[in-house]
């Protein structure tokens, strides 16, 4: 499983430095990449925190449950939090 993951980053990697470089809408070249060229080399430098549910069964596949704690906060100092009579 982990030389899948390992092997997919490194074509997904190769894939994108053989495109030609992007341009802007000045027509000089940018120094910026594209959007799946910039996620592959994030999930390269993460790896060992994107594949952590996998070494550790204690972590959650997702943080759901902690963005739901969060964004309740968020709307309670917003004003918009209604409570019933």
């Amino acid at each position: 499983m982990l030389l899948l993951y390992d092997e997919t980053l490194r074509d997904a990697l190769s894939y994108y430095e053989n495109l030609p470089p992007l341009k802007t809408k000045t027509g000089k070249k940018s120094w910026a990449k594209r959007k799946g060229h910039n996620l592959a080399l994030r999930l390269q430098k993460f790896r060992a925190d994107v594949l952590r549910f996998w070494y550790d069964p204690q972590c959650p596949f997702t943080n759901n449950l902690a963005e739901r704690d969060l964004r309740m906060m968020k709307v309670h100092r917003s004003g918009c939090f209604i409570l019933s009579p």
